[in-house]
Order: structure tokens, then C-alpha cells, then sequence
């Protein structure tokens, strides 16, 4: 298929007499850079032009190169293929030409199947002054930033999904032949028990307990990749006799108070969630404290629109530049490994919390006393 072009096409002193006067016409103001005419193919690469309105346009670019006001509804485009007859107008679009000058010029797009391609009709527009022109070219700057924020966000979230699938068929694959390890150790140790040494118990009884410390990372990292993909349903909560019923499960004894203060209403949430949240907050408390005389408060209130928790405890404190890796994946601040199970309490708390549109950040006390206070502040209304 041909497709007129600067180079070929004929200019009006070449026509015959014989040519219709429309087609002179056309021609005429063709020349004159009233009009032009772009053809694109499929990949929206520019294939001809005609014209010289349209002679800044480079040959084999894509369209948006040389007409940045099209970046961004390259799928606009694309559509008008399957809509026959359908029109995509663009008014009064300022356009910087090679020359400098700032034509603004309205733009018509097609589908023309005969030609298999494209067909972008050029026309002049009224010039506007300065300031008109710099608001046109900010709005559409604006616009091309938007769509390639979206096209990022689009890409992160693709990503994050792919991750969440990898970690939730790891953890959950790998618990298998963990407990397999685990049972095949204790029947070692039967099997030995008469003849083994005690440096080969002791290797044995290694071996279990870092089974079992994988075993606890596999479990929290399967309920870590799993949140934000369970359908939870919104339940009338009283979030006293929760954390009550939390509190209940913990060991308590003359080394370990925790203790309930402030106000806790009933609120219309996510019980699962917020359940979570508390048990770990406590939970992470207790683990970590590294003493005796253990004081942990818990206290509650309404703060506007949020429910703000606030867990207390007198342990050693989390120094300000580590404030924001305790919330990462298995990360510790201990120095000495041991038998430490590194776990991911306080990054599922993060990640629900924010999840559901909610904050969390550390403080430290306000009493002199050594200790962090962990604050959540709990959406009262869950948004869809």
C-alpha cells in the first residue's frame, strides 16, 4: 500500500485539468498548513505524513515522540480499531515544534481498515496566548506523570502479588519434610539412646530444636503472605473481653503483670485482624523483655476517628535508628543468636494495620522508665 508523503506528493500546479476541485483543494490547504494527515500502523509507529502542518513529525517514531499529548491513551488508540466508525478527539493540544514555535493544533484519530493503519487528522486551532499555552503544557505534563504513576502502581502491585504466591507455596511446601526432619531426629535419638555419647545427644537435640525453629519461621511466613488475601467479614467486636480473652492466654505470675487500662467500646471491625494485632504486640513484649519483672500495660481509648491501642512494657527499649527494620521480616535487634526463633509478629502488625488503613510507630516512655510503647491507631470504620 502507497501512502502519500512530502517527497511524492503532487503539488496543485502538477494537476490535470481533469482532477476534481475538491481534491485541489485539499491539496491547497494542505500546503498552506492548514491540515495534515499522519498515518500510524498497529504499534502506532508513524508510517506517512502529508502535509506541512504535520512536518515536524518524524517517519518511523512512534506518534507519542513527536505528539506528546497522545502519551498516556496509547489504549484509547488501539481501541478505535475495534469500533469501527469511532473518533478520538483531542482539542487546542499546544505543541513545541523543531522550529521552537507552539502551534496549537486539534487532533482527530481514526481507524481506517481499507489502509490497515491510523489515520490522525492535524488541524490548526486558534492560538492562545502565553499563559494559556504554559497551563496546557503543565496539565498534560501532569497527565503523562499520572499515567506513568499508574502504570508503576500497576506493576508493584503485580509484583507484591507474585511474591505473596511464591512465599505462601514455599512456607506452606516446606512444612512437610520439616516435620519429616523433626520425627526422623527423634527416632535417631531412640535408636542411639544406649550407645550415643552425650555430645551426639546434645548434637540431636540441636538439630530438633533448629527444626523446629524453621518450622515456626515456615508457619509465620505462610500467615504473613496470606493477609490482605483472606475475605474477613465485619463483626460488632468488644474490644475489652478481647484482649482480656488474649491476656488470659499468657502466663502471668509475680515476675510478669500485664494489666488493662483505658477505655475499650465495641466497635463495628475486623476481629480476626485486630486480634492478631494485640497478640503479637503483647506477645512481642513478653519475648523480648530479656529480664525479670515483667510490666506490661495495655491500654485503650477512642481518638477521633481511629481507636488508639497503645502496648507498654519496661523492657530495654528499641533505639530510634532501628525503629523501622523491627518491622521487616525476621529481623531482631539481639546480638546473640542462640536458640532465638526470628520471627514476624511485629511485621504482620504493620502490615494489617496498614492494610486496613491504620498506622503504627513507636514511642518512648514518658515516665523516665526504660521501655518502648508500641500505638496503633485502629480505624474506627473499616473502608472496602
Amino acid at each position: 500500500m502507497t501512502r502519500p508523503s512530502p517527497s511524492n506528493a503532487a503539488s496543485p500546479k502538477d494537476n490535470k485539468v481533469g482532477d476534481a476541485p475538491l481534491i485541489v483543494v485539499g491539496r491547497v490547504l494542505a500546503e498552506r498548513g492548514h491540515y495534515g494527515f499522519l498515518w500510524a500502523d498497529e504499534d502506532l509507529v508513524v508510517t506517512a505524513s502529508y502535509g506541512r502542518l504535520v512536518g515536524f513529525v518524524t517517519i518511523g517514531e512512534d506518534i507519542t515522540f513527536d505528539l506528546p499529548a497522545l502519551v498516556g491513551v496509547e489504549n484509547d488508540i488501539r481501541a478505535l480499531k475495534e469500533t469501527p466508525g469511532a473518533l478520538l478527539e483531542m482539542p487546542a493540544v499546544a505543541i513545541v515544534s523543531h522550529d521552537s514555535s507552539t502551534p496549537r493544533l486539534n487532533l482527530l484519530l481514526m481507524w481506517i481498515g481499507e489502509q490497515d493503519s491510523y489515520l490522525c487528522l492535524v488541524m490548526r486551532t486558534r492560538i492562545g496566548n502565553e499563559t494559556e499555552i504554559d497551563l496546557a503544557q503543565e496539565v498534560r505534563r501532569r497527565l503523562i506523570a499520572e499515567a506513568e504513576v499508574k502504570a508503576k502502581s500497576k506493576e508493584l502491585a503485580r509484583a507484591n502479588k507474585d511474591l505473596e504466591d511464591y512465599a505462601s507455596v514455599i512456607s506452606h511446601d516446606l512444612q512437610a519434610p520439616m516435620r519429616a526432619l523433626r520425627y526422623q531426629v527423634d527416632d535417631l535419638e531412640v535408636a542411639l539412646r544406649e550407645t550415643a555419647s552425650q555430645d551426639v545427644i546434645q548434637g540431636l537435640d540441636r538439630m530438633r530444636t533448629q527444626a523446629s525453629r524453621m518450622g515456626q519461621m515456615l508457619s509465620a511466613l505462610l500467615e504473613y503472605s496470606s493477609i490482605g488475601r483472606k475475605s474477613a467479614a465485619l463483626f460488632d467486636v468488644d474490644t475489652r473481653a478481647l484482649v482480656n480473652t488474649i491476656i488470659s492466654s499468657i502466663e502471668q505470675g509475680p515476675e510478669r503483670t500485664i494489666t488493662v487500662t483505658g477505655d475499650w467500646p465495641t466497635l463495628t471491625t475486623l476481629e480476626q485482624p485486630l486480634d492478631l494485632v494485640l497478640r503479637n504486640l503483647i506477645d512481642n513484649a513478653v519475648k523480648h523483655h530479656c529480664g525479670s519483672d515483667i510490666n506490661i500495660n495495655v491500654q485503650g481509648k477512642m481518638l477521633g476517628e481511629h481507636f488508639e491501642i497503645k502496648v507498654s512494657d519496661n523492657g530495654p527499649g528499641i533505639a530510634p535508628e532501628h525503629q523501622d527494620a523491627i518491622f521487616l521480616p525476621f529481623r531482631t535487634l539481639r546480638k546473640a543468636e542462640g536458640d532465638e526463633v526470628r520471627g514476624l509478629g511485629l511485621a504482620i502488625v504493620h502490615r494489617i494495620v496498614t492494610s486496613v488503613g491504620g498506622g503504627i510507630s513507636i514511642l518512648g516512655r514518658s515516665d523516665g522508665q526504660t521501655g518502648a510503647v508500641f500505638r496503633v491507631l485502629w480505624p474506627k470504620t473499616i473502608l472496602d
